[in-house]
């Protein structure tokens, strides 16, 4: 593993010099530009109902098993799913 040459790349090629990206502060914007990543809409309303919406619903495909008992497992409940509708 010995050396055959030794030198600086720069000194043997020409590079392309380095390119300058232009400062997004120094671009102009308007007077009501607002920085946040998010920002509110002032008119923005939820539907109405929008809060009354379950996360989850019971399962409309669920069975109760047959060797459900009532008084050593309690009442049956459906197993919940996503509901759909919620967002």
């Amino acid at each position: 593993n010995k050396s055959v040459r030794s030198s600086k790349l720069e000194d043997k090629f020409d590079f392309l010099p380095e390119k300058e990206i232009k400062d997004p502060a120094d671009q102009s914007r308007p007077a009501d530009w607002v920085d946040d990543a998010q920002m509110d809409e002032p008119n923005d309303q939820k539907p109405d109902g929008y809060n009354n919406i379950p996360e989850g619903i019971p399962d409309p495909d669920a069975a109760k098993p047959d060797d459900w008992d009532g008084e050593d497992n309690g009442e049956w409940e459906p197993p919940m799913i996503d509901n759909p509708d919620y967002k």
